[in-house]
């Protein structure tokens, strides 16, 4: 057996360590997005049932798990490297940590946003008197959101849009992109103050053009891909945006 005269020193070797432990939690973030996009999928809105007033809050639990769990991982690495190491650690060490620190300031302002707003404001109700929709139609749609507390209401806009998702193949890599294929923007409401649980209500109508492209099937997985989609975005003052996505299905013309 080859043993290496150059024996590497123990502080190396334990800054190694913690940069490994904390960078092993990196993945979690993609993790969890993983999952949400799973979520959304699965409780995707086409026929535009209300949602429920406690989706606000549940993310910002969601957030404040992940808040958990990554300081979890991150004060175990850190204390127990920084607790066992001599007073003169490693650079490896002190840079990892602290950009451990600077990514988990993501999930904890995540928290802090959807928190506020569902102390603000509740969760948009968006209807249809539309069972179906095709390139071409006229829908009419009834959003409605409640305060929470009193506030100012800049602007409440609904947005008709379409993604277009491509791949694309170059010297042996795959390229996946989304561009915005349409959009059309209504402007529902614009400075109203607000008392407690008073409730917003406003009719608009969106007409489908006609040239557009319907959804794609979700069994079909070639490109390109259309996804069609209803945007709630109110605007409090002063507070964080309100934003909130409706996937819808464009059928394709019989």
């Amino acid at each position: 057996m080859l043993r290496s005269h150059y024996p590497v020193p123990a502080g190396n070797l334990s800054a190694m360590k913690l940069f490994v432990a904390l960078f092993t939690a990196v993945p979690l973030i993609f993790l969890c997005i993983g999952v949400g996009m799973v979520w959304n999928q699965h409780h995707k809105i086409t026929t535009y049932q209300p949602v429920s007033a406690t989706v606000l809050a549940a993310r910002g639990r969601r957030s404040l798990l992940v808040t958990g769990a990554w300081l979890i991982v991150g004060v175990s690495g850190a204390g127990h490297y920084f607790s066992a190491a001599t007073p003169r650690y490693e650079t490896l060490a002190t840079v990892s940590t602290l950009v451990y620190g600077l990514l988990g300031c993501i999930p904890p302002g995540a928290a802090i946003y959807y928190l506020l707003l569902s102390r603000r404001i509740g969760e948009a109700r968006l209807f249809t008197n539309a069972p179906q929709i095709f390139p071409g139609q006229t829908v009419a749609l009834l959003v409605q959101q409640a305060a929470s507390r009193e506030l100012q209401l800049d602007e409440l806009t609904v947005s008709l849009a379409c993604y277009m998702d491509t791949k694309e193949r170059s010297t042996g890599k795959v390229r996946y992109s989304t561009v915005e294929d349409f959009r059309e923007t209504i402007s529902l409401l614009k400075n109203r103050h607000l008392r407690p649980r008073e409730s917003l209500s406003a009719t608009c109508e969106f007409s489908v053009p006609a040239d557009q492209q319907p959804s794609t099937p979700p069994d079909r997985k070639d490109y390109p891909r259309y996804r069609w989609q209803i945007e709630v975005h109110t605007r409090i003052a002063p507070s964080p945006d309100y934003r909130a996505k409706f996937p819808i299905l464009i059928q394709r013309a019989t």
